[in-house]
């Protein structure tokens, strides 16, 4: 059996719907008079945590953060989010610590990360959804038969360090 972990490619049907992110739908979800849905907010986040992007703050309420996407959007893309969302596989970050603070970002969500769930909320956000339920299984967090398993056994050795340094400070803590 090959070892080695192939690079992370968005699937067929991922690439279909990322295609379908047209300007209509642009135009329609990304206005900073409005202020979507928390659960669509969260998948934004989701979203702009696997590219890493420092300068879109996690920890910026729902109101604020959602400001800085539209702006990021509207300049960086220029309409064009799937053309864009493409480009942005290549910079995905699949660090240890980047899939566990993923990980704890998604936790409410990851049951229910499915594309027909989202977009009875916005079509728009559905089609995300493909883009990032596809990076979800390449690392582990949602495990199906594409996730690799030299992958997974990577994110979950990374989790029990984690977790294990969390219970020598409480143990130091409690001494």
């Amino acid at each position: 059996m090959n070892s080695e972990v192939p690079n992370f490619a968005i699937s067929k049907g991922c690439l279909k719907a990322v295609e379908l992110l047209n300007e209509k739908m642009y135009t329609a979800i990304f206005d900073e008079s409005k202020q979507p849905k928390d659960v669509t907010v969260l998948v934004f986040r989701l979203l702009f945590q696997l590219v890493n992007f420092p300068d879109i703050h996690q920890k910026l309420d729902n109101r604020e953060y959602w400001r800085r996407i539209v702006s990021y959007l509207r300049v960086e893309s220029g309409g064009k989010i799937g053309s864009h969302l493409k480009e942005l596989c290549d910079r995905l970050d699949f660090s240890e610590e980047n899939i566990y603070l993923i990980s704890r970002l998604s936790e409410p969500l990851i049951k229910k990360l499915n594309p027909s769930n989202f977009s009875k909320i916005c079509g728009t956000t559905g089609f995300i959804v493909f883009y990032i339920k596809d990076a979800f299984e390449y690392c582990g967090l949602i495990e199906n038969a594409k996730t690799h398993p030299r992958q997974l056994l990577k994110f979950l050795e990374y989790k029990i360090k984690r977790l294990k340094s969390s219970v020598e400070k409480i143990n130091e803590m409690s001494l």
